[in-house]
């Protein structure tokens, strides 16, 4: 089968209607967008509706009827913007806080229903954690995963679920749906995701996210190492502060454009 013979003459019809709005400098009527494009004016008309009901395309009335690009557009192409941007902007960050810790350090990100490790940094311990990025993550055994998805609706959080295996890697991996709801939540409550050796024994994770006004949490942020630091409470607590301390900078550093809110908060080695 040829490109050509693959594609859908509705959805083409809409894709092209995007792109000619997006040339023009003004509002256009339906008529024109049917002249234009050699849309039948039927067509057209549903395809308008169609793309207005759904943010792509707005209606602008008084007078004769005309249409100009949607808010939709604007909020896909800065989850785009901001997917690919947060990573450079937290690498300096993330290779301060694993040197601090001692701990490996991972970025997160929630990206078309999946939640993915996109960047990692390990520390000069003598063991360091590795964890394959750009991967989707087993929901269950993940502290990322947790947290991030508390962000969700729920039936969103449960879509994720039954798309990723509930596998048991360890004892105390959780496989139930309903118990990993209870942790997702409660995740979502405390402010940070954990991974109590459910991912491998002898190995704790936790997270927490990055925070993004428009969006509730643009990414996570999470640190792994020995089981033996997460009992510890006093390290715990430490750690925790310094992860919370890092994923406020990033949001700031992302808010900036890139660049530390001021001098104090620039990372350093």
């Amino acid at each position: 089968m040829t490109v050509q013979n693959s594609l859908v003459p509705a959805l083409d019809r809409a894709l092209n209607i995007l792109e000619y709005l997006a040339s023009r400098q003004e509002a256009v009527t339906l008529k024109e967008i049917s002249r234009d494009l050699g849309i039948p004016s039927a067509s057209a008309f549903r395809l308008m509706k169609n793309l207005c009901a759904r943010g792509y395309a707005t209606e602008q009335t008084g007078g004769q009827t005309a249409y100009l690009l949607g808010y939709k557009l604007l909020h896909l192409a800065s989850v785009h913007q901001r997917n690919f941007s947060v990573p450079a902007v937290a690498k300096p960050f993330l290779v301060r806080l694993a040197n601090q810790l001692q701990q490996t350090v991972q970025l997160a990100l929630l990206q078309n229903g999946s939640v993915l490790y996109v960047d990692q940094v390990f520390s000069s311990a003598p063991i360091s954690i590795v964890a394959p990025l750009y991967t989707p993550l087993a929901v269950n055994t993940s502290a990322s995963a947790k947290i991030l998805l508390s962000f969700l609706p729920p039936q969103e959080q449960l879509a994720i679920i039954r798309r990723s295996a509930l596998t048991a890697s360890t004892p105390r991996t959780l496989v139930e749906e309903e118990a990993l709801l209870e942790e997702i939540t409660k995740s979502g409550l405390q402010g940070y995701g954990f991974d109590n050796e459910e991912f491998a024994l002898g190995i704790g994770c936790m997270a927490v996210p990055i925070p993004a006004p428009s969006l509730g949490c643009a990414a996570a942020v999470g640190i792994t190492g020995s089981i033996q630091s997460y009992r510890d409470c006093a390290r715990f607590r430490e750690m925790l502060a310094a992860l919370r301390q890092t994923a406020a900078e990033v949001a700031s550093a992302i808010k900036n454009g890139g660049a530390p809110a001021s001098s104090s908060g620039a990372p350093h080695s």
